[in-house]
């Protein structure tokens, strides 16, 4: 499990659209991101980590930090939900297939076509599965795996069938695989895992006292980022004069100054708690 601090952006989110956009368009996304990071870092300090569900904390601190798994933490956690030991993850090539329109090219040169897909599922297999990577699994076989919990699908991917590949072809059926079930079945093994394991796997490693110290960091980022749009205001560049007047303009007289204040206030008083 990979988890970073996601970057703060409000100064490149204030002016990505300098030049383009007018000076109050501009400074009204400033407006709508600091009150967005005010409740989220309010929310942050204020929860009681203890109180929260596994995904509801994922959930909360998926708001600060990018968080991503790798092939063992799919393995190991399928392994723990089933009961049942997931060593490897194959791709396996069913005999299901599907038509849809390709295109290529634009104007006159635009061209269409019907074309055939061969599905593949993406799948966790366990130590009694013997994979064979000349097979083409039929939809039977398919079912059959996912009854015995031999293999779970993570994802379905396709591929287009060539004039030199031959195989007994089945119309494509959508396959529920056990109780992980996502739209599409696009990243089946994400959605199961950030709902049912994530918030335990970051509980580990994110206790309050590591948050409240990376929401310190961010607050001292932010800080310096609201300094240098600040300090446009002085400039004689007109290119951010405009927007920058407006921001500080706003900013000084609002109760978002207040709350962020208070903020900052809190998370002394929590850190000072959770380092007793």
């Amino acid at each position: 499990m990979n988890i970073e601090r996601k970057k703060v952006s409000l100064a490149r989110d204030t002016y990505e659209c300098v030049g383009l956009s007018s000076d109050s368009v501009n400074a009204q996304i400033f407006k709508n991101k600091i009150k967005e990071y005010i409740s989220m870092l309010d929310e942050i300090i204020e929860s009681n980590f203890d109180k929260l569900t596994n995904k509801e904390l994922y959930e909360l601190l998926s708001k600060i930090y990018c968080i991503s798994f790798d092939e063992i933490d799919y393995l190991k956690m399928l392994s723990k939900h089933n009961n049942k030991q997931y060593t490897y993850i194959h791709k396996l090539p069913t005999t299901m297939v599907f038509s849809d329109i390709a295109t290529e090219g634009h104007g006159k040169g635009f061209d269409w076509w019907n074309e055939f897909y061969q599905v593949y599922y993406v799948a966790a297999t366990s130590d009694q599965f013997k994979f064979d990577y000349n097979k083409t699994y039929s939809k039977k076989e398919i079912k059959e795996l996912l009854a015995d919990k031999s293999i779970v699908v993570l994802k379905c991917e396709n591929e287009a069938i060539n004039d030199n590949k031959s195989f007994v072809q089945e119309d494509y059926e959508a396959i529920v695989p056990l109780d992980i079930n996502s739209e599409n079945y696009i990243d089946n093994a994400l959605v199961f895992i950030s709902d049912n394991y994530g918030g335990k796997l970051m509980r580990k490693k994110l206790t309050k006292k590591v948050v409240l110290k990376d929401i310190k960091k961010i607050i001292n980022i932010l800080n310096n980022e609201i300094e240098d749009i600040f300090s446009n205001a002085k400039s004689q560049d007109p290119y951010y004069l405009g927007t920058s007047v407006i921001c500080k303009e706003w900013f000084d007289s609002s109760e978002e100054k207040e709350k962020y204040n208070n903020i900052q206030k809190e998370l002394l008083k929590q850190m000072k708690k959770n380092n007793n």
